[in-house]
């Protein structure tokens, strides 16, 4: 309100004509000047300015209901009991789709129609080759051995593939990698960073314990 050189950006008897509006439209100004705002944070802007720059404890979610931020945890009641994450998993009605072998499972009945919608038909199946390292890439991140591939390759039983993913779920690799995701999401670090960047001399014994919990299928609860 208080403004600067140009006085104050919002005219609350004239909100039309406000400097703030100009700006946030480059009608005259351009703000931000590294580029247009959307137009719906525009639209946003423009509102409060209307609602004579409305704010309180209640902050009012524009177009949206008022959302009360209350310290505490929040109410538990029939409305927030109705949130999607509180629901039921219901399985979805699984499409009909002309008798095609490349349906093996639901899955691939999903896909299998989305696919005919956009007029697509399916990739052809992957050779063993390229099958044996999409499953080390996904699994392990790593390549597979050239002995692993020449064993693969020769194997002509109906399991090869299930004997494969069986090894590399055994593998202590597979911790590795999928353990990273974890450590990723609690901002796992072995130092400070920033100005001070010292190190956390024992935060490896987590990152370890991680990795064993992930090759021991230790359940997450």
């Amino acid at each position: 309100m208080k403004g600067g050189q140009r006085d104050s950006v919002i005219n609350l008897e004239n909100p039309e004509s406000s400097i703030l509006r100009q700006a946030i439209n480059y009608n005259g100004l351009e703000m931000p000047p590294t580029g247009k705002l959307p137009e719906d944070q525009i639209a946003a802007l423009t509102k409060w300015v209307k609602l004579d720059l409305t704010w309180s404890n209640n902050q009012i979610d524009f177009g949206m209901k008022e959302r009360d931020h209350q310290k505490g945890p929040p109410a538990v009641d029939s409305t927030t009991k109705k949130f999607w994450s509180f629901q039921k998993p219901l399985l979805p009605k699984v499409p009909l789709v002309k008798p095609n072998k490349w349906v093996k499972t639901p899955i691939n009945a999903f896909i299998l129609d989305k696919l005919k919608t956009g007029g697509l038909e399916p990739s052809p199946p992957a050779d063993k080759f390229k099958l044996l390292r999409r499953a080390h890439y996904n699994l392990v991140d790593l390549p597979p051995d050239p002995a692993d591939v020449d064993a693969f390759l020769r194997d002509s039983s109906p399991n090869v593939f299930e004997k494969i993913i069986d090894k590399l779920l055994a593998s202590p690799q597979y911790g590795e990698r999928w353990g990273r995701h974890w450590l990723d999401l609690i901002r796992y670090a072995e130092s400070n960073s920033y100005e001070r960047d010292g190190p956390k001399l024992f935060v490896w014994r987590y990152r370890d314990y991680v990795i064993r919990s992930f090759n021991s299928d230790k359940p997450k609860n």
